[in-house]
């Protein structure tokens, strides 16, 4: 009976599938390290991971991370951007490590120079140790 069902005229009229998603292609970086997606892929074997990825070269880097907190991705992200330089733009996807208030707060002290995708709401944020900018003084 649902297979009648489903190959009937009146279903199939009605039934136009998933709305189809419209593609926004990315603009090739014209040099490496210019844009760069994060995201956290884990726990896998007992790990979790940060992988950056350049958009340009392709390059990868992935990080074990002891602990997947905003704070602990923001610290590891200054130590990458001190050996690369910084990105002009940062591509994340809406995981609590890059939604977070630590997070805002470092792509809101590095707003002048990086491009953030993801914008999550912009956290109160104040001058940590070390000048950059922090929720409540904690990096």
């Amino acid at each position: 009976m649902e297979k009648k069902a489903k190959a009937g005229s009146t279903c199939l009229a009605v039934n136009s599938g998933p709305v189809k998603a419209h593609l926004h292609p990315w603009e090739w970086p014209a040099v490496p390290w210019q844009c760069i997606h994060l995201d956290v892929l884990g726990p896998f074997m007992g790990k979790t991971l940060l992988v950056a990825a350049d958009s340009h070269s392709k390059w990868t880097e992935v990080l074990e991370m002891s602990t997947m907190t905003a704070a602990k991705t923001a610290t590891v992200l200054r130590e990458m951007f001190a050996r690369f330089g910084l990105p002009e733009q940062v591509v994340t996807d809406n995981r609590p490590q890059f939604t977070s208030s630590e997070f805002s707060c470092l792509m809101l002290a590095l707003s002048s120079f990086i491009e953030w995708s993801s914008r999550a709401a912009r956290a109160d944020c104040e001058a940590g140790p070390e000048g950059w900018l922090t929720q409540g003084g904690k990096v």
